[in-house]
């Protein structure tokens, strides 16, 4: 005899399971707790020690090549002072040559000697001669300058009484008293001549 009960246990215990019943859900696990919930996560360990692979060489990178630097234009400062450059020197050059002309042969192989051929060089060598009184050159005299005293007789033209010519000398004599009475000494009977004819 079957009963609606009987019938339902006999579908319960004769079931597959899993077959008819609905799928259920898997129940979420608890959240952990304990020493693997505080247990951090631990980076890779790096032995310092330990032999790595050599890194690439980075391949040569090739120079740039340089273009030709463009011609720049000159400093006018600097030309300027080229231009006074140039001009110093000509002047010291025709100054060298007018010094050197005066000297005499010996001096002038001894200044190219110790001078070259630099024009200031050769100045300053025949300036440091005179200085040192080692070169002794008479002083050039403009042309038609004498160096006889004023009031004597000029050359080529002799007097014609020669006791005239001891007295203008003498009186050519005033200004120095010693170098007066030298010459009364050295040519004293021709002056008392002149001086007794007047």
């Amino acid at each position: 005899m079957s009963t609606p009960i009987l019938d339902a246990m006999s579908m319960l215990t004769n079931a597959v399971p899993g077959a008819d019943a609905p799928a259920m859900e898997a129940p979420a696990s608890p959240p952990e707790t304990g020493a693997a919930a505080k247990e951090p996560v631990k980076a890779a360990y790096l032995n310092p020690y330990a032999k790595r692979a050599a890194k690439a060489a980075p391949a040569p990178v090739a120079a740039p090549v340089a273009a030709p630097a463009a011609p720049t234009a000159e400093d006018p400062r600097i030309a300027a002072l080229s231009a006074q450059v140039a001009d110093l020197m000509s002047v010291v050059s025709r100054q060298a040559t007018t010094e050197l002309s005066v000297q005499p042969e010996p001096v002038k192989q001894y200044l190219a000697k110790i001078a070259g051929d630099s024009p200031a060089k050769q100045l300053e060598a025949l300036h440091n001669l005179k200085a040192s009184g080692l070169l002794n050159t008479p002083p050039a005299l403009p042309t038609g300058a004498t160096t006889a005293p004023a009031g004597a007789p000029k050359p080529g033209t002799a007097p014609a009484n020669p006791d005239a010519a001891i007295r203008a000398e003498y009186e050519s004599l005033k200004g120095s008293p010693i170098l007066q009475a030298e010459y009364r000494r050295q040519h004293g009977a021709a002056l008392a001549r002149a001086l007794g004819n007047n």
